[in-house]
């Protein structure tokens, strides 16, 4: 009687470290599928850091040079601007516009380096 009794524990023991392997296996492989939107996720965050440390940079470098961020200032509300002729003329002005907004945008990332520039 007391054999049985020694025998049941490791038969149950056995049984249950099976079901625990298996439930981790089952728990690995699923958790494989998702290491791309990990990888997704680990990179959009290292990327909203990046841009925000990238942005205070750029706002400490304006606040250095109140021109430079004026003309910066005109510059973001130019765009806006032409966003809103593209708009209002359904977007119907065979490219020039959308021109427009690229060389701001360029000058804006020239604006940014002659702040850069200046500060160092």
């Amino acid at each position: 009687m007391l054999e049985a009794t020694l025998e049941s524990p490791p038969g149950w023991l056995g049984a249950r470290a099976r079901f625990a392997a298996s439930l981790c296996a089952h728990r690995l492989s699923s958790f494989h599928g998702d290491t791309q939107l990990v990888r997704k996720i680990v990179t959009a965050t290292a990327a909203a850091v990046l841009a925000i440390a990238a942005t205070a940079a750029y706002a400490d470098d304006l606040a250095r040079h109140p021109n430079i961020a004026a003309a910066d200032s005109y510059a973001q509300n130019a765009i806006a601007r032409m966003h809103e002729a593209q708009r209002a003329n359904n977007y119907d002005m065979h490219g020039h516009a959308a021109r427009a907004i690229s060389l701001l945008e360029e000058a804006r990332g020239e604006m940014r380096a002659a702040a850069a520039d200046a500060s160092h």
